[in-house]
């Protein structure tokens, strides 16, 4: 799998993202509306962003993180961005890793989609209990975490 971040210069996407660690998880980042009276900001930002990404630890299977400037608007670069998640999973297929990621994605979905349904059941199945204790609850007779107790072990 590609995690491909889409982010635009000037919305301080570029520090606020990598505070919250998301460039670090990216395996390319396109910088959006690079054209224009945009463009050396954007141009700023991409740079911005490869300079701080030296920080980082390098992705799975020693992927060096791309940052292209792109412009949707004007359809330029688009082609480029294309090519590099090409190459992304031609670098994944031949480290072995893709297959391993696809699988692995695979399990997750399942186990996702095992807790909603779980969980959808064991609401449904509960349904009329639950209703009794949230109206204890708003009545303050019971607190949230005794209506927990109340829903599990009732």
């Amino acid at each position: 799998m590609c995690f491909l971040l889409l982010a635009i210069s000037g919305a301080g996407d570029e520090l606020q993202g990598i505070k919250r660690g998301i460039m670090e998880m990216a395996d390319i980042i396109a910088i959006n509306k690079s054209d224009g009276d945009n463009e050396i900001k954007a141009q700023q930002a991409a740079q911005q962003i490869r300079s701080a990404l030296h920080f980082f630890s390098s992705n799975e299977g020693d992927w060096t993180t791309r940052v292209i400037n792109c412009s949707s608007l004007y359809n330029q670069h688009i082609d480029e961005v294309w090519k590099v998640i090409q190459q992304f999973v031609e670098h994944q297929k031949i480290k072995n890793l893709f297959e391993t990621n696809r699988q692995k994605q695979q399990l997750d979905w399942f186990h996702t989609s095992l807790k909603n349904a779980i969980i959808h059941q064991f609401i449904e199945d509960k349904n009329l209990v639950i209703q009794e204790i949230e109206a204890k609850i708003l009545s303050g007779d019971i607190s949230p975490n005794e209506g927990v107790d109340g829903v599990i072990g009732g």
